[in-house]
């Protein structure tokens, strides 16, 4: 991806972060937690994905997340990340 780009503030969806790089568009929520991430964060950045007319969209986690925000995001094209994947997701997305 191109030079991500931090929103310093959160926008209309939650989005942290913005990527781009050849046309094509990422919208990412970072979460640090202690437990699970929820529906929340799946609904924030799928909302933030819609409104920036983006490709993608990631929640991207030092934790696990709950049994229905994967439910949420396997219906909605949400990827959600484990921190130590970013790497890794990002090289096969530019392959």
């Amino acid at each position: 991806m191109g030079r991500p780009r931090n929103t310093g503030q959160r926008r209309p969806g939650g989005a942290d972060i913005i990527a781009t790089k050849g046309g094509r568009k990422i919208v990412v929520q970072c979460k640090l937690y202690s437990q699970p991430v929820g529906n929340k964060a799946v609904q924030e950045i799928y909302t933030a994905k819609q409104h920036q007319q983006a490709d993608d969209a990631i929640v991207v986690s030092n934790a696990g997340y709950t049994i229905p925000a994967r439910q949420l995001a396997a219906t909605t094209g949400v990827h959600l990340l484990h921190h130590q994947e970013l790497a890794s997701f990002c090289e096969r997305l530019a392959a």
